[in-house]
């Protein structure tokens, strides 16, 4: 540890005497030079006037009148020398004029410097404040003389004087603060003047700047050259300081040495270095303790000094300034030192309190306690009894002052410090003497302490003492906490991994109960008497092997103080250790009946005392009281208990009910209730049920509990086939928990029994009841679908237009069922205003709203289209004329219309643009159908034949183009249009080769996971094992698949519905739920439904994305796209497929891809393979696509296409399958009559 210099602290840092002698002959000399090369130079001088704070008349003021004289002559020899000057060149300026205009520049700076301090002086006179002298009237010739300085080394006067002026610009600098050009004009001179006289001064500035900024090595460096060159007025401060850079970079040798040289310099020039000799010999008390040279420094000092307590007094005085400027460390450092002086002494011992005292300011504790060791002075002199007296109280205050802390801040460290202060102070004064009777209050304090610390033996053992000293401050606190600390104690070993015997108490704890049993004989009849007795019962009751010593002690102090907080406690401890016997939990039921009668005999007994009952509710708040309910709950639980080992359900929930009425802790009643459910739903009784949870939420509004308990209930009669009991108790869960989801669950389960009426009734509910329910539009929709299926069309209206207040896509869609109810009776003026609305609206393509604007727009081109009336194509001419202009007027608003749907995208948009073709094609064959005139002869009419085709010909192409243009969009944006089977056979028929004429069949759809009859276990046996693994685990998706599947095959394909989308709600990715909720969607109409092959197609694709090799997926979208047609989308899917599943219809729907595809062997081949699998030869599939070959010979294979379709039963085929065939009979037989 270093010791800093100081300017209050054993260092004077010299202050150089180089500044006054500055001001010698030779600065004056210097002076002159850069004031007349500043003149010379064209500098502009400031003119010798008072500057700020300074007024003229003050600075006047202090003139004297011979001084106001000089001033007149020197002003006017300046004006003079400047003229002479003035008038020659600069190579024959005078060297004399020079120094002589100099000498006059520096005569008025020192003079403007003196009148500064009289003007100062003459303020304070006058008590006026003015902390410093200002020369603002003196400086600026300082700064004048900077300049004419600087001009001269840029002109080059002589090298013969370039070392005064470095030196003089280096104190200039120095003078104005600018310590940076300061130092590089030292360093410029003693580079390159390093003989001038000026060096040795110059080395000492650049030391004091380094030694200034820290840099106490290069300070080193430069103090060493200027001590090379100084002479002895400057050698003594110069050695000073050398001696401190020394000492900053801990060369404490050489610092100690070249001290001893500054103060023997000092010593040879008399008073002069007199302060600086006494300055360096405190600072070698210093150096010499740094060092370690104690011994050395007392023998230095009193050879030096004369004086051997010159050394120690040094050291105190020392001591004392660390001690005001707070710096403990080196105070410390000093009192050590000065121990060893005089280490036996009255003095020594006060060193050491003053030790002490430092130590314990500096967070030093243990030592501050070794320093208590040896003898420890208590008489003598009253300076050393004073040290005594405060070397007592600081052991003292340091211990009670650590305790407080801990006490405020929990910090287990001041608690170790506490401790050790609190045994010292016993040890080492209390020990000895005593006189204030301070032991036990201290033994208390410590044991407080070694409680804390977890010392739970040693606070006992001090509480023992305190205790025995029959002290009647401490006593009976002392044995209350002596108790106190053994529990603690005993809890310790049990953390310690001490385990219970399991038999009966350790040693400490019949230590324990001796110690609480001595303390109720010290104390008799006290609350501390008591507490100690209830605690020696809590012990006993800690083993079984002494639960009899602990009843009977409890009983004892119920006996005798029943009115008490402990008799309270013992009531508790005696329950618990009776109700401890009984098994817990639902084993209470295989509890033995003699332990029951035990627990009825206790609370028979506490019930009996009723001052024990009244101070429970005066005083326990009601703890007791709730303990023994518990038990008699615990007794009615055993009862039911045993009704459910019974298996009977119906007796168990009629006791839960009772419980839960009678409970009153919530969480117990609730428990009650949820296990009253659950008895009741095992006994079948859904009455009982529905009761129970109306009193549940009634006493309990908004339990979640209820509502748990009531969904798993709903479910599990869902799973059970019970779907009527389900829907009740759906509906009682919306009714009491006002929520919404549960009514809307039960509506769809009875839309799907189906039970119409009531699903009818709870989606009016569910309207009514929550308008603000986020599935509200999607529920008014199903609700007029229902009610326009029953025939209801004016309440489904009502329900349409409740939906058409939702967002767009549910706006847009019930707008278009509004419409077509007012279509069904007859009302086409209503539905096409609500068309129109739906049809202006403005949307993107990604808008999912835009199909229904679409088919709004398309509904209002084919009424302009099917209204509009033509006359007949035929001559004579002016006829003809005013016909073909009707249609061609015509052509342009329809096409207008018919485009605005195809701008509008979606399946609408591929109908549009086939209504568009459809119509070109019919105005060509009306052409074609005009009638030659009756005159006209054979070549008359071929040549009026080939005029009508000029006409025709191109109106088929473009018809032919545009149902091309429809299909190719269908097929890129894979739209499920209505209008697809049409469009393409309109195709086919013109013999293009893609689309072929094909059609996939209705219904062939896979459903995933289980097979729907059950499999090999038979439909029974299934059902029974999925409906178990749901039972076991409502939150089995799988499970909910499979269920679905069973409900599929029997044919209740809603319920089924709600299974998949409930093992959807449990796992949205699942690829099984996904792929048969789509099929369910397709299922009956929905395949040419294009909202909900719209929505199945997204099913199957999100199946796919979340399993992209799912096979049922895969089969399942090939499919819907060959019965849309789409053949091109639907191959690959098929040769996935495939790839995977060879069956018969795999192969065939490939083949109906092939030739949809045009490929017409490679068809033929794989419905072969088709047959050969196992695939029908005689279904619609199989006879279709043949006769449709057939068809392709035109008229040659018209008669075999119709033979073939014979084949067929019509009033199988619906959908797009019976339309597709009529297509191909009509064809045909088109074809057989041209035959």
């Amino acid at each position: 540890m270093s010791l800093d210099s100081s300017p209050s602290v054993a260092k004077a840092i010299v202050i150089s005497e180089a500044r006054q002698r500055r001001r010698s002959r030779s600065m004056v000399a210097l002076a002159v030079l850069c004031a007349v090369a500043g003149s010379v130079a064209g500098i502009t001088f400031p003119a010798p006037t008072s500057a700020a704070p300074y007024s003229g008349a003050e600075l006047k003021s202090a003139e004297g009148s011979q001084e106001v004289r000089v001033r007149e002559l020197r002003e006017q020899e300046i004006t003079q020398l400047r003229i002479a000057l003035g008038r020659r060149l600069a190579k024959n300026r005078r060297a004399d004029l020079y120094f002589r205009l100099a000498e006059i520049y520096v005569e008025a700076y020192r003079a403007a410097f003196l009148l500064e301090g009289r003007a100062h002086e003459k303020r304070l006179e006058r008590g006026k404040s003015d902390k410093y002298i200002d020369r603002s009237h003196s400086r600026p010739f300082l700064s004048a003389g900077i300049k004419a300085c600087n001009e001269v080394l840029k002109i080059g006067i002589g090298r013969g004087k370039l070392d005064q002026i470095y030196y003089f610009l280096g104190f200039s600098y120095s003078e104005l603060g600018d310590r940076k050009k300061s130092a590089d004009n030292f360093r410029n001179l003693v580079q390159r003047f390093p003989a001038s006289p000026f060096a040795s001064e110059a080395y000492r500035e650049l030391g004091e700047d380094s030694f200034s900024r820290g840099d106490f090595r290069k300070a080193q460096a430069y103090y060493e050259m200027a001590v090379k060159r100084s002479t002895a007025d400057d050698l003594p401060r110069t050695l000073h300081k050398l001696a401190w850079s020394y000492y900053r970079t801990k060369q404490y040798g050489r610092a100690v040495g070249t001290l001893k040289q500054a103060v023997e310099a000092s010593g040879k020039s008399g008073e002069k270095f007199l302060s600086l000799r006494e300055e360096s010999l405190r600072d070698m008390a210093v150096f010499m303790t740094e060092s370690g040279q104690v011994d050395e420094a007392i023998a230095y000092f009193q050879d030096v000094a004369g004086d051997k307590s010159f050394y120690p007094g040094v050291l105190e005085k020392l001591g004392k300034q660390y001690e005001r400027n707070v710096e403990p460390a080196k105070a410390t450092q000093v009192y050590e030192s000065l121990l060893k002086t005089q280490p036996d002494s009255e003095a020594a011992f006060r060193v050491r309190v003053k030790l002490v005292d430092l130590d314990l300011r500096r967070g030093h504790y243990q030592n501050a306690l070794k320093r208590l060791q040896g003898d420890l002075k208590d008489g003598g002199e009253e300076e050393t009894r004073v040290a005594a007296q405060n070397l007592r109280a600081m052991i003292r205050r340091t211990a009670t002052e650590h305790h407080e802390k801990f006490r405020k801040k929990s910090n287990r460290s001041e608690l170790e410090i506490s401790e050790a202060y609190y045994q010292a102070y016993l040890q080492h004064f209390l020990a000895k003497d005593d006189p204030r009777n301070e032991t036990p209050e201290i033994r208390m304090y410590l044991a407080e302490v070694k409680r804390e610390l977890g010392k739970s033996g040693d606070a006992s053992a001090l509480y023992r003492q305190v205790l025995d000293s029959r002290d009647q401050r401490y006593a009976k606190e002392a044995g209350a906490l002596w108790t106190s600390s053994l529990a603690e104690a005993i809890r310790d070993n049990a953390k310690n991994g001490q385990k219970k015997s399991g038999k009966e108490p350790s040693e400490l704890e019949k230590e324990y109960v001796q110690a609480s049993d001595r303390l109720q004989e010290a104390l008799s009849g006290t609350v501390e008497a008591r507490e100690a007795a209830l605690k020696a019962a809590q012990v006993f009751g800690g083993y079984s092997e002494t639960h009899p010593e602990a009843i009977k002690r409890s009983r004892k102090i119920i006996e005798s103080w029943p009115k008490t907080p402990q008799a309270l406690v013992a009531a508790r401890l005696w329950l618990q250790i009776v109700s401890d016997h009984l098994p817990q939990g639902a084993a209470i039921a295989k509890a033995e009946s003699s332990r029951i009668d035990d627990l009825v005999e206790t609370l028979g007994a506490l019930r009996a005392n009723e001052a024990l009952l009244v101070a429970d509710k005066e005083t326990g708040r009601g703890k007791l009281k709730a303990q023994l309910e518990e038990q008699e709950e615990r007794i009615r639980i055993w009862r039911i208990a045993r009704n459910e080992e019974d298996k009977d359900y119906a007796s168990a929930g009629k006791g839960y009910e009772a419980l839960a009425a009678s409970a009153s802790r919530r969480d117990f009643a609730e428990k009650a209730f949820g296990s009253a459910v659950a008895a009741y739903l095992r006994a079948g009784d859904v009455d009982s049920l529905e009761r129970t949870l109306q009193a549940w939420v009634k006493r309990f509004p908004g339990a979640t509990g209820a509502a748990e308990h009531a969904r798993l209930a709903a479910t599990t009669l869902l799973i059970q086939g019970k779907q009527d009991q389900s829907a009740r108790i759906f509906e009682r869960i919306a009714k009491e928990l006002q929520d919404p989801e549960s009514l809307e669950t039960a509506a769809r389960i009875w839309e799907a029994m189906p039970d119409v009426a009531r699903a009818e009734r709870a989606w009016k509910n569910y309207l009514a009841s929550f308008p603000k329910a986020k599935g509200r539009w999607k529920a008014a929709l199903t609700l007029g679908l229902l009610q326009q299926a029953l025939g209801k069309d004016v309440e489904a209206r009502k329900s349409f237009e409740l939906c058409a207040q939702g967002p767009d896509q549910y706006e847009s869609l019930c707008r278009i069922r509004i419409a077509e109810l007012f279509l069904k009776n007859k009302d086409q003026a209503h539905a096409q205003a609500l068309l129109r609305k739906v049809a202006l609206r403005k949307n993107s393509k990604s808008d999912p709203s835009s199909a229904y604007v679409a088919y709004a727009r398309y509904q209002l081109a084919d009424w302009v289209e099917s209204g509009t009336r033509f006359e007949k194509l035929e001559l004579p001419e002016a006829v003809l004329k005013r016909a073909m202009n009707e249609r061609l007027g015509f052509l342009e608003p329809l096409s207008r219309a018919y485009m605005s749907a195809v701008e509008a995208g979606g399946p609408w948009a591929v109908a549009a643009l086939g209504k568009l073709a459809s119509w070109a094609m019919q105005f060509a064959h009306d052409v074609d159908a005009i009638s030659p005139p009756a005159s006209y002869n054979a070549e008359a009419i071929t040549q009026f034949r080939k005029n009508l085709e000029t006409i025709s010909t191109p109106l088929r192409k473009k018809a032919i183009v545009t149902w091309s243009d429809g299909y190719a969009n269908a097929v890129a944006a894979e739209a499920l249009s209505p209008a697809l089977p049409e469009l393409a056979d309109h195709l086919a028929d013109t013999r293009i080769q893609v689309p072929g004429r094909a059609q996939g069949p209705q219904g062939k759809f896979r459903i995933a996971g289980l097979a729907a009859d059950g499999g090999e276990i038979g439909k029974e046996k299934a059902f029974e094992n999925v409906r178990g693994k749901l039972l076991g685990n409502p939150r089995d998706a799988d499970a909910w698949v499979d269920y679905g599947n069973l409900l599929w095959g029997d044919g209740k394909s809603q319920l089924a519905k709600l299974a998949y989308e409930r093992a959807l709600s449990l796992n949205p990715k699942n690829p099984a739920a996904l792929n048969n909720r789509a099929v369910v969607e397709l299922s009956g109409t929905g395949q040419e439904d294009w909202i909900r092959a719209a929505e199945a197609s997204q099913l199957l694709l999100e199946a796919l994305k979340q399993e992209p090799f799912y096979i049922p997926a895969k089969f399942n979208r090939a499919s819907l796209l060959n019965y849309y047609r789409l053949f091109s989308k639907a191959r690959p899917l098929w040769e996935q497929v495939i790839a995977k599943d060879s069956s018969g219809d795999a192969h065939q729907g490939l083949a109906v891809a092939l030739q949809g595809l045009g490929e017409t062997s490679n068809a033929i081949s794989e419905f072969r393979k088709a047959a050969e699998k196992g695939a029908s030869s005689s279904d619609f599939t199989a006879v279709y696509h043949e006769a449709a070959r057939h068809s392709w010979g035109g008229v040659d294979g018209a008669e075999e296409c119709l033979d073939r379709l014979e084949d067929l039963d019509k009033k199988t085929l619906h959908g797009f399958e019976k339309r597709s065939v009529e297509h191909l009979l009509g064809i045909c037989t088109l074809w057989k009559k041209k035959k």
